[in-house]
């Protein structure tokens, strides 16, 4: 049985390039995420930096928390941070 094809000759039940860039480009990251969580060396130093990144935020977030003490950011924008 043919295949239906749209009037520009293209299969109806195939991916546009966007989404096959997408998915190509998903199917990549998992294989990266693959071999980056088998190496532990780099999962040590992934860690640590996360844990870095961590302290950095906390520290972005008394700030915000100061801000909003003295007035200048609105209850509204410190509950969009909270939600990052």
């Amino acid at each position: 049985m043919a295949k239906s094809k749209t009037s520009a000759g293209v299969p109806l039940n195939s991916p546009s390039s966007d989404d096959r860039w997408q998915v190509e480009d998903a199917l990549s990251t998992l294989r990266r995420a693959g071999e980056i969580v088998h190496d532990k060396k780099l999962m040590e130093k992934v860690r640590a930096m996360a844990t870095e990144r961590a302290d950095e935020m906390k520290g972005i977030a008394k700030q915000a928390n100061a801000l909003a003490k003295m007035g200048r950011i609105s209850p509204k924008q410190m509950a969009k941070l909270g939600a990052r």
